[in-house]
């Protein structure tokens, strides 16, 4: 990666909050919106009413609809997702997607920012039987240098930036900081669907940054060891103040630089990561403006998806461990989902029959939540995943 007369064109940014909400006695309850979606016996016919448009919340699958957006198809692997059954669904844990969790949401940025750039913000809430996910998505265009492009990043993660509309009230908020935001979305989803008075596990943030479009970037170039990109990459990942001073850690194969698939091995290409983010800089995929399909925008959503599903994973593994540390009575239901949790985790972690990423094996090897879910694993007689 080369730095002087380079240009980055278009940034994208989702960050990702999960909460697991495991409360036998209130979940099923009548007044529960979402009563039989988080039952194994009622969430196919809450599938099957999405399927057609009369879903709860007006609830909608997730599966994608652009060319290349593709995490799901691979994910259920028994099926194309599109014929999914629901049965297929609850045993691989899939959500549904609530688009509308806020009327509209744009970014209030600082004035060096909002003259030579625009932002587009989005919010997508999801419902899981065993809580809820949340993706803010900022997706930035216009024309920067290295050092604007890092600073511009570390605005949308800690600046008072968002102001979204909310449906209940239509009147816009004051500008909020990105975990103000995800606090209020994440109660909202909450209420939504599980009714007042429940309160779940919330899981700390990850985050996928994405170098969409460049221009004078050499995509043969490897990426100089602690060179100015470098410590960007490192910036947008580990999301670290003065990152231009900061020194960045080592290139390590499998810990900060992630194998990355051949058809997109350029030598310029890196999939960076820190433990609670990615920083995609692949050069060799740079293409011209609006193209009908843009193969890193789609990298972007399928990463950022198949993430949200391995935070969920995790965090339901650890709650559902948890419950057993509490007393050995651990309901049925309960016990089912931390099977079908460690289950599919294995499947992610060794890339067996489903959406392959280095990333979502890192992702589990460095989770807070990797001891809960290995004594979960050898509770229910599993094999560790390591």
């Amino acid at each position: 990666m080369q730095t002087k007369d380079m240009r980055i064109n278009d940034l994208r940014l989702t960050f990702i909050f999960t909460e697991t909400i495991l409360d036998p006695p209130l979940i099923g309850g009548v007044a529960m919106p979402l009563a039989r979606f988080v039952t194994e016996h009622g969430y196919p016919d809450v599938i099957d009413a999405a399927r057609n448009g009369r879903a709860p919340l007006q609830l909608e699958l997730p599966w994608p609809y652009s060319p290349g957006q593709h995490f799901w198809d691979h994910y259920l692997h028994d099926r194309m997702s599109r014929d999914a059954s629901g049965n297929l669904c609850f045993e691989k844990l899939a959500p549904l997607r609530l688009g509308k969790l806020v009327k509209k949401i744009r970014a209030v940025l600082p004035q060096e920012f909002a003259q030579s750039s625009r932002a587009r913000l989005g919010i997508e809430g999801y419902y899981y039987p065993h809580g809820i996910g949340l993706l803010i998505t900022a997706i930035l265009e216009g024309e920067f240098d290295i050092t604007k492009t890092g600073d511009l990043g570390l605005e949308l993660r800690y600046g008072a930036v968002y102001q979204p509309s909310w449906p209940a009230t239509g009147s816009p908020r004051l500008p909020l900081r990105l975990e103000q935001l995800a606090t209020m979305a994440l109660d909202r989803l909450r209420e939504f669907g599980f009714g007042k008075g429940i309160y779940g596990m919330r899981s700390g943030l990850f985050s996928i940054a994405t170098i969409v479009r460049g221009d004078n970037v050499d995509r043969n170039r490897p990426l100089k060891p602690d060179s100015e990109g470098h410590r960007l990459l490192n910036g947008l990942a580990d999301w670290v103040h003065g990152w231009r001073g900061h020194q960045a850690p080592q290139l390590v194969a499998g810990s900060t630089k992630l194998l990355i698939s051949r058809r997109m091995a350029w030598p310029g290409n890196v999939l960076y990561a820190a433990k609670r983010g990615r920083t995609v800089w692949f050069p060799g995929q740079f293409l011209p403006a609006s193209p009908p399909v843009h193969s890193l925008g789609c990298y972007h959503r399928n990463l950022s998806i198949g993430s949200l599903q391995v935070e969920s994973l995790l965090n339901l593994a650890a709650a559902v461990e948890g419950a057993f540390q509490q007393g050995p009575l651990v309901p049925a239901p309960t016990q089912r989902l931390g099977e079908l949790a460690v289950d599919l985790l294995a499947r992610l972690y060794h890339g067996n029959n489903t959406y392959k990423s280095d990333s979502f094996r890192a992702q589990i090897a460095q989770s807070p939540q990797y001891s809960e879910l290995e004594a979960l694993r050898q509770r229910l007689r599993k094999r560790p995943i390591l």
